[in-house]
């Protein structure tokens, strides 16, 4: 019976160790993201407006319900040109909230099978589409959603490739 049972000890402690690291890794400290994200400002866009809302969180006429929740919200407007483009990062209480969040926004918008379509829920999900000549991402993560949008779907895609590796502290050379 020993010999079954023997090798079992190492796989438990990685699998505690891994499970650890993954939730740690999953939710770094709010305070520090929002701080870091409230600078964020890629080059070849001047921003227009950053701010923090901290009660009654509402966009696109919707609201979030939670009280624990703040969002912050940066409006972008690419250089030479009129188009705007806007960041929203929304911290929610739990990770419930935040999937309720994120589904019912993405639900709204873009209907029940592309907002369950790439999800994978308490980890992430994420869909993208047009509406009213606006180009949409958004994603769940942990409990946080992120929601970008504007009018040029290559320029979105790229200021969501350029936010999530500032955020990590991966920042790319052309961030300010």
């Amino acid at each position: 019976m020993k010999r079954l049972w023997k090798g079992y000890g190492d796989v438990i402690i990685f699998v505690v160790a891994f499970v650890s690291l993954l939730l740690w890794s999953c939710n770094p400290n709010p305070q520090d993201l929002f701080d870091r994200a409230l600078v964020f400002s890629p080059s070849g866009f001047n921003v227009t407006e950053r701010r923090i809302v901290a009660s009654n969180i509402s966009f696109n006429a919707f609201s979030v319900e939670d009280e624990n929740s703040r969002m912050l919200y940066l409006e972008m407007q690419k250089e030479n040109t009129q188009e705007i483009y806007s960041i929203r990062l929304i911290e929610c209480g739990s990770y419930g909230i935040s999937w309720k969040t994120y589904y019912k926004w993405a639900k709204e918008m873009f209907g029940t099978f592309k907002a369950l379509l790439n999800a994978f829920p308490y980890l992430y999900g994420k869909v993208s589409g047009e509406i009213n000549g606006a180009f949409y991402i958004a994603w769940v993560y942990a409990q946080r959603v992120y929601i970008i949008n504007g009018p040029n779907e290559e320029t979105v895609k790229e200021i969501e490739k350029r936010f999530k590796k500032y955020i990590k502290g991966i920042e790319p050379s052309d961030v300010v």
